[in-house]
């Protein structure tokens, strides 16, 4: 196996997964595993996202091995979810799939362990094992006895005798009307200050209690009245015509734009500051390409991919675009059938140099011009696009990439691409200004993989440029 892409975050718990799968007469047998999370996963402690299938290629000996987040990583969103894995072996009828868990308690699975022995069993889900079995219940305790009743409050005592009443006295004579006192204060009933205003006569406006006097309503500065249905009349509406279109104006001359499902404007509502009705990438199946092959001067002379050269062709992305294959212009490619020993890696990498997309080791490969509707000449010669997977689909966003081919095993004439051919060392792609420097076309010599990162490198750019594109297959 080769070395795999840069990994997760350390803090994210994984599992590593691997098999051999074999043939009845003990042969490898060829093909991939793909393990496919339910949605989205957010690793909010980690700050990263991971999506995608996860696609393991078997080896000349049948072995894979790729590394899984656990299915039980603390802070993971979703949670409580299972691996879907998908078998599809070349020359196998029918592929199996069924679920998966990865705890993180069992660090490395072999697949052969858990995946269902039973073909027809639709799915498999592997489980912790049973808890122990709960102890016996103790015999419940007798019930104390109740506390001693409180003391009883003693008798009462007898009312004493009442003494003799005393007699009453003559009436006295009436006196003399004394003077008027001054006013007393207000008892507690009475009201002599209201809101800071003192009495006794007070006087209150609508300021005074905070409130809205009559004649304010309906006026300008003032408050809206409601009609007999508790609504405010359209009279005391303001005029909100300037703030609406006139539906029928939508994608009319002098009106506005319209926008479709995903919030864009449409092709056709746009400035024409590009050429239409022409030749792009995705009218011919592709994502996006390194150059428009049909502006090439077909080379006389047959270029064949040089082993261990890794050949890196810049492609710009100019929207959110979903890549899964970098497809190789090829001359003559008969297939690995026909060509037992050719090994190749694929790769895409940022503009940075960092790499993003990664194939593996692909030791089988479909020959070249097949596809239906070839012309006959093409099928023949086995000339066309060769798709070489990278691993997983991805949505690239705008911005500059390089993908990059490497033909890492095999002979010197397996393979035959088309190219742009260079007067040595000019390389017309490398053509740019200092504030954007961006080589479009450059290689490396003595490589046996994709290296992880390409800055730093001592490339060169004297070769002739192959012809390139990315593709959603």
């Amino acid at each position: 196996m080769t070395t795999p892409p840069p990994g997760l975050p350390a803090n994210i718990p994984t599992v590593r997964v691997h098999g051999r799968y074999l043939g009845p007469d003990g042969r490898p047998l060829a093909g991939t595993v793909t393990f496919t999370a339910p949605a989205l996963l957010t690793f909010a402690d980690s700050d990263v996202f991971v999506a995608g299938p996860v696609v393991a290629v078997l080896d000349e000996t049948g072995r894979f091995a790729t590394t899984l987040p656990a299915t039980d990583s603390p802070g993971m969103n979703p949670s409580g979810w299972s691996y879907s894995v998908r078998e599809n072996l070349t020359g196998v009828v029918g592929s199996r799939t069924y679920a998966m868990l990865a705890p993180k308690a069992v660090p490395d699975v072999d697949l052969a362990d858990i995946a269902p022995a039973d073909p027809t069993t639709p799915t498999y889900v592997p489980v912790p094992g049973p808890k122990g079995e709960t102890g016996a219940q103790g015999p419940k305790g007798d019930k104390g006895d109740p506390g001693a009743a409180s003391t009883v409050p003693g008798p009462k005592g007898d009312k004493g005798d009442t003494g003799p009443a005393g007699s009453q006295g003559p009436k006295g004579d009436k006196g003399d009307v004394g003077p008027q006192g001054p006013k007393g204060d207000p008892g507690a009933g009475s009201v002599n200050s209201v809101n800071g205003k003192l009495g006794p006569d007070i006087q209150l406006d609508a300021a005074s209690v905070g409130a809205v006097p009559s004649s304010a309503v309906g006026t300008a500065g003032g408050v809206a009245p409601l009609n007999s249905s508790g609504r405010v009349p359209a009279a005391n509406l303001p005029d909100l015509s300037a703030l609406y279109v006139d539906v029928k104006t939508r994608g009319a001359a002098n009106g506005v734009a319209t926008l479709d499902g995903a919030s864009r404007l449409p092709v056709a509502q746009l400035p024409v500051t590009v050429a239409r009705n022409t030749w792009t990438p995705q009218a011919l199946g592709f994502a996006a390409w390194n150059l428009d092959p049909a502006g090439v001067t077909n080379p006389t002379a047959i270029k064949y991919a040089k082993l261990n050269r890794l050949y890196v062709s810049g492609i710009n992305v100019t929207e959110p675009t979903a890549v899964s294959h970098l497809c190789v212009f090829a001359r003559g490619w008969g297939g690995s059938a026909v060509a037992p020993n050719a090994r190749f890696e694929a790769s895409l990498y940022r503009e940075s140099g960092e790499i993003i997309m990664y194939s593996g080791d692909i030791w089988q490969l479909d020959p070249a011009g097949q596809f239906p509707g070839t012309s006959a000449p093409a099928k023949t010669n086995h000339i066309g696009a060769v798709p070489m997977w990278l691993g997983q689909t991805m949505l690239l966003q705008p911005g500059r990439y390089y993908g990059a081919f490497l033909l890492r095993q095999g002979g010197a004439s397996d393979f035959a691409y088309m190219h742009v051919g260079n007067e040595s060392p000019s390389n017309p792609a490398n053509f740019f200004m200092p504030s954007a420097a961006f080589e479009r076309e450059k290689y490396l010599d003595g490589i046996d993989h994709c290296p992880q990162n390409l800055s730093g490198a001592a490339f060169k750019g004297d070769h002739d440029i192959p012809i390139v594109a990315l593709a959603n297959l």
